[in-house]
């Protein structure tokens, strides 16, 4: 057999396998009915993610405790809250903030977007993660 035959015989055998092999169960890391981030009054709405890198995330959000202000809170790789309980303020100026964003930033921290009502303004805010 030459080395051709022999490859996709090889590349044969790799993909049989693969697809007769059975099911491995697997278990969920996080709790069952899930981990609350913010259980403030008022509404929390426009939930955005980024993965934080270290198998956890950062969620923000647009949160109306007040009059419309940007939240976030960190989530760990074994699925517990990280920040404050019911987030951190990232944007809590006067107007209310809307059409969040967040991206890492490449120095381990995330940015994010606030439109501010009065003027439609983006503001870029960073935060350690």
């Amino acid at each position: 057999m030459g080395p051709i035959r022999a490859a996709l015989a090889l590349r044969l055998l790799l993909l049989v396998s693969i697809i007769c092999l059975p099911a491995m169960p697997c278990q969920a890391q996080w709790f069952q009915n899930g981990t609350p981030l913010c259980q403030a009054t008022g509404g929390q709405e426009q939930p955005v993610a980024v993965s934080d890198g270290t198998g956890g995330a950062i969620v923000a959000w647009e949160d109306f405790r007040s009059s419309g202000d940007i939240y976030a809170q960190r989530i760990n790789g074994s699925g517990l809250t990280v920040w404050t309980a019911n987030g951190v303020g990232v944007c809590t100026a006067t107007n209310e903030q809307f059409d969040v964003e967040i991206a890492p930033d490449g120095a381990g921290c995330a940015a994010r977007t606030a439109s501010r009502a009065s003027n439609r303004s983006l503001a870029w805010i960073g935060f350690d993660t």
